[in-house]
């Protein structure tokens, strides 16, 4: 198998922290405090853009609604139908990290560097409930549709499992050493993932959360893992600089990108998005959008 390198997509100003694709439109957010838009087409930019009062840390948009987190704690919210600001309002004292939208219960989670996890609910952007669960940042979440539990990464290693009724906590876990930024589902298998600041991917037996397998992944802090829309390949990207692929079914590596011989990343990689199941873009503290396919 090989990954060949399409594409790079230049004109932010500083690091690139999260990417996210719609409707064959790719958006990136930036500390350059803009969030930008991209043709999957031409891989040109899109006319849509909105800046932002400081860096944008994470985002989430849907044909309606766009939700901004900043450096700052604050919350953007624009409803993209009628080209309007809802909402700016500041939900934590330090940055946001995590935004998670659960639409199917109208809610949405906020996550901040301050360790408070917010519920919201999505419609009206009311505040249901706010608390403090770590010491350090929140970055990952994972909502269990068959378990209607909200799984939270935290910076000191939990993973802290709630239910959404009254949003109490109802169990929690040691998943590493260090911060949990990424927790996501396996695609055919009753397994959750788990990975972060310790650089390992680590397995766990759904429901009962004992653990299966670690893999030693990154030299350093991964910061996103995840799934093709097939389910067969997953990549991971770190702040090591490199992208790895991965078979699903065996989680060995199938391909490395690095800088030298591919063209890779010069510095941390933050964020991916998968275009379909052999495509995919990267981006990170180096200013640039890549795009990779995987051959054959």
């Amino acid at each position: 198998m090989k990954v060949e390198l399409i594409a790079d997509l230049k004109g932010h100003g500083a690091p690139i922290y999260d990417i996210q694709l719609l409707n064959d439109i790719l958006y990136s957010a930036s500390s350059d405090k803009m969030l930008a838009s991209w043709s999957t087409d031409t891989n040109e930019p899109h006319p849509f853009s909105v800046k932002a009062e400081a860096g944008i840390y994470c985002f989430d948009i849907s044909e309606s609604r766009l939700q901004i987190g900043c450096s700052s704690g604050s919350l953007n919210v624009i409803d993209l139908v009628n080209k309007k600001e809802l909402r700016n309002f500041k939900i934590h004292k330090k940055g946001v990290y995590l935004i998670h939208r659960i639409t199917e219960l109208d809610l949405l989670v906020t996550g901040g560097g301050d360790g408070v996890l917010n519920f919201f609910q999505h419609s009206s952007m009311e505040l249901i409930r706010s608390m403090k669960v770590s010491t350090l940042k929140i970055r990952s979440a994972y909502y269990s549709s068959n378990e209607g539990q909200l799984y939270i990464g935290c910076g000191e290693g939990l993973i802290r499992i709630f239910e959404l009724d009254y949003f109490n906590e109802v169990k929690s876990f040691k998943a590493s050493e260090e911060s949990v930024n990424v927790i996501v589902k396996h695609p055919t298998k009753p397994v959750i993932i788990s990975s972060g600041k310790d650089g390992y991917i680590h397995f766990w037996k759904e429901n009962i959360h004992t653990k299966i397998r670690s893999i030693a992944a990154h030299n350093m802090t991964i910061y996103a893992l995840q799934f093709n829309p097939k389910g067969d390949k997953c990549v991971s990207v770190s702040r090591d600089k490199s992208v790895k692929v991965w078979d699903s079914e065996t989680f060995d590596m199938v391909e490395k990108l690095e800088r030298i011989g591919h063209k890779g990343h010069t510095h941390s990689v933050n964020s991916l998005a998968w275009i379909n199941s052999s495509e995919f873009y990267t981006a990170g503290d180096d200013r640039i959008i890549k795009r990779w396919k995987i051959l054959n």
